[in-house]
């Protein structure tokens, strides 16, 4: 009996039908795999909780045929605008006494920025109330001579001279007046020249207008000359983005095309404008053209100096043609892949790897990877992105 054991269990593992639980080897590679997937899909999918889902407000979209407007891809600089920025420097010569603002500081206009104390001031402004004494001293001396004149108490001639130097006197003010204000001293500095503190020699530099102060070459007990600049305080509400066009695309942009800027700084957000400007001169060296566009910037996130990214849009050579798209906005990186998060449930997305082609605009082609009428994330992607990076350090730990 003991020996017909071996052979009945050979009978048997050749028996169709006769299998372990786990099936025939086929079966069991096959369901490996399939376990293999579903774990690697469920790998790629983020599940938010409720109230993760209520607060992450995200938005969608449908991948869908769409006609796109090519566009023209711009490298580009954010630059102020030269109306937007004041020099600030001395009129006259003199040494700083005080420094009331650092780079950076919010100014209005009118408000002080540098105090100078000046030798050549002190002269002018003694000059000029010395002759708003002499103005006063003939101004009494004609008024007498005409009342002496009414009575004829006095000669016509006399009264003709006093007069003349009331005159005189007081062109001699006005000349007075003009120096100081040719050394930037304003009325109000005159009328608070007797104010306690002040100095007749002294000049508090004032904003011209409202802005940040964007450079300072100001110390205190420095030397300074009528040509310095001392600070410069910049409206950065607006900003200059510069493009540079190639000869070749010049025919391509003309003022008045909407712009959209990327900048690195903000890659989940885009500026728009328009071409106000395209550059009547080649740069000799590298053949392009200035595109100039402004943007809005009152929030001041842009900063002068920042390079970007200009898609002229409708500026391309090539036709256009309906194509799947989807927001550009809905597009992440992962593992170095390009993808998007797909709406598979209520609360869950899955990260589906995609082939793009080109960009248009605020849309930008599929050419594999999703199918029409699927639901992708738009704002809040990258909210997605970061929970499923977690979710796969944590199972990697």
């Amino acid at each position: 009996m003991r020996a017909m054991l071996p052979a009945l269990c050979s009978m048997m593992l050749l028996l169709p039908g006769c299998w372990t639980e786990s099936g025939p080897p086929e079966e069991r590679e096959a369901q490996a795999q399939d376990s293999s997937t579903e774990t690697e899909h469920a790998a790629d999918q983020v599940e938010l909780t409720p109230e993760a889902m209520a607060s992450s407000k995200l938005e969608f979209a449908k991948a869908e045929e769409r006609v796109l407007r090519p566009f023209l891809r711009l490298t580009a600089e954010l630059r102020t605008d030269p109306d937007r920025v004041a020099q600030v420097g001395p009129r006259v010569a003199g040494r700083i006494t005080s420094v009331h603002v650092q780079v950076g500081d919010r100014v209005s206009k009118g408000d002080p920025l540098v105090t100078v104390d000046s030798v050549e001031l002190g002269r002018a402004r003694s000059d000029y109330l010395s002759a708003v004494a002499r103005v006063e001293v003939a101004r009494q001396a004609w008024q007498r001579e005409s009342d002496l004149l009414a009575r004829r108490a006095t000669s016509t001639r006399e009264a003709q001279e006093a007069d003349g130097a009331y005159r005189t006197a007081m062109a001699e003010l006005e000349a007075a007046h003009s120096m100081l204000r040719t050394f930037g001293v304003s009325d109000d500095d005159l009328q608070a020249r007797g104010s306690a503190g002040t100095s007749p020699s002294s000049i508090t530099l004032r904003s011209p207008s409202t802005g940040s102060v964007i450079k300072r070459d100001a110390s205190l007990g420095q030397n300074v000359d009528a040509k310095d600049t001392l600070l410069e305080v910049a409206d950065l509400s607006e900003l200059w983005l510069v493009a540079k066009a190639f000869e070749r695309d010049l025919g391509l942009v003309e003022p008045g095309q909407e712009v959209i800027a990327e900048i690195p700084t903000y890659p989940a957000h885009q500026f728009k404008g328009r071409i106000g400007h395209v550059g009547d001169v080649l740069d000799e060296r590298s053949r392009t053209a200035e595109v100039r566009v402004v943007l809005a910037n009152p929030d001041g996130r842009l900063k002068p100096g920042m390079f970007a990214t200009a898609l002229v849009e409708g500026a391309h050579a090539h036709e256009q043609k309906a194509t799947l798209a989807i927001p550009y906005a809905a597009l992440q990186e992962v593992d170095s892949h390009a993808g998007v998060f797909v709406r598979v449930a209520e609360r869950r997305f899955a990260f589906r790897p995609v082939h793009i082609g080109e960009r248009a605009g605020t849309d930008v082609e599929i050419l594999n990877g999703l199918s029409a009428g699927e639901v992708v994330v738009t704002d809040g992607s990258f909210l997605l992105k970061g929970e499923l990076l977690k979710a796969t350090l944590g199972e990697e730990e």
